[in-house]
């Protein structure tokens, strides 16, 4: 409301809650005032109402970049929110999710046979979007979000007796293709993407190099080419001219295939019976002979030591190797 103070006019507004008041010498100024905040704070209160009705795929896709412009791998956040869509419904309202329907979308995730991790991969992404949707006033309240605990014992890894087992019944079935790239999984320890992502180019002087483009962390990395992942590659390369050599046994084949071993290992209800159970294979081989820790990490191209010690379980009895080593030492500068 506008009023005379002496020989000035107060514009007197509420601005959240509080009142605010400013003079000026004109009154005509004070109303114009008095009309832009006015019309400031309808359309402020007009874009809250909205933005408590945008849908779960348009809040993310109009604040993708202010949530996730700076992380490394952003497909892999678009392959989480399309598992998330796909959960929640693409045209939920993002102030409708709450602590019941994240339960119901963990229970069905865990009949799904999903793990812990990539369980809490999708519940990380949930958790960002939802506290940017708090700041903006998109919602009222976070969700109880419950991680998933991440079991410090694998539960399935193959023996030597398994591999053998595996890819004998591949040769006599004639599925040569597929027993060559599950043998390159297993003896590089790469994630499936990373190595359908691989050219002839990313395989050469006995190095296998992942693009940082193609990796979880977002960084590349560079390791040996053993025996038999160099003989698995030359066997995979002279069957086509792929660019992307291991596609001649495309991902749908694979998980086809991948199946038919499950069916001949009787682990058709064995939900960690897994083709990612390769890569698992590898990092617990490297830690049963003995290979340091930081050594491993770098191999398997994990984003911390804490997920690379999921596999000491099966580390040699290394403090009586440190015993072995202190006992037989003798201090520096004595004969």
């Amino acid at each position: 409301m506008v009023r005379p103070r002496g020989t000035r006019w107060q514009a007197d507004v509420k601005v959240n809650g509080r009142r605010l008041r400013k003079s000026f010498l004109k009154r005509q100024d004070a109303e114009e005032f008095e009309r832009r905040r006015g019309d400031t704070l309808s359309s402020l209160t007009v874009r809250r109402r909205s933005l408590r009705h945008q849908t779960l795929k348009s809040f993310a896709d109009d604040n993708f970049g202010a949530i996730w412009g700076e992380n490394r791998r952003p497909d892999f956040i678009e392959n989480q929110l399309r598992d998330l869509f796909r959960v929640f419904r693409e045209q939920t309202a993002l102030s409708l999710i709450d602590t019941e329907s994240v339960d119901e979308a963990i229970h069905g995730w865990r009949a799904q046979g999903l793990t812990a991790s990539t369980i809490n991969h999708r519940l990380s992404v949930l958790s960002k979007l939802l506290k940017y949707g708090l700041r903006r006033n998109a919602v009222d309240r976070l969700p109880q979000l419950q991680r998933q605990r991440i079991s410090n014992v694998l539960e399935r890894v193959w023996s030597h007796e398994d591999e053998e087992k595996a890819f004998l019944y591949l040769d006599h079935t004639g599925l040569l293709a597929t027993r060559h790239v599950l043998q390159f999984l297993l003896y590089t320890g790469a994630r499936k993407g990373e190595a359908y992502a691989l050219t002839r180019g990313d395989v050469r002087d006995g190095w296998v190099r992942f693009d940082q483009t193609t990796t979880k962390s977002g960084r590349s990395r560079e390791i040996p080419l053993v025996t038999q992942a160099a003989a698995a590659w030359t066997y995979i390369c002279g069957l086509s001219d792929l660019a992307y050599s291991l596609e001649v046994v495309n991902r749908s084949t694979l998980v086809n295939h991948w199946q038919l071993l499950r069916d001949y290992f009787d682990a058709t209800s064995d939900r960690a019976f897994v083709p990612h159970m390769l890569r698992h294979t590898c990092a617990t081989r490297l830690v049963a002979g003995g290979v340091p820790l930081a050594q491993v990490m770098k191999w398997m191209g994990h984003q911390s030591i804490q997920v690379t010690m999921r596999y000491v379980y099966v580390a040699p009895k290394d403090l009586e190797f440190a015993a072995k080593v202190l006992g037989g030492a003798r201090p520096m500068g004595l004969a």
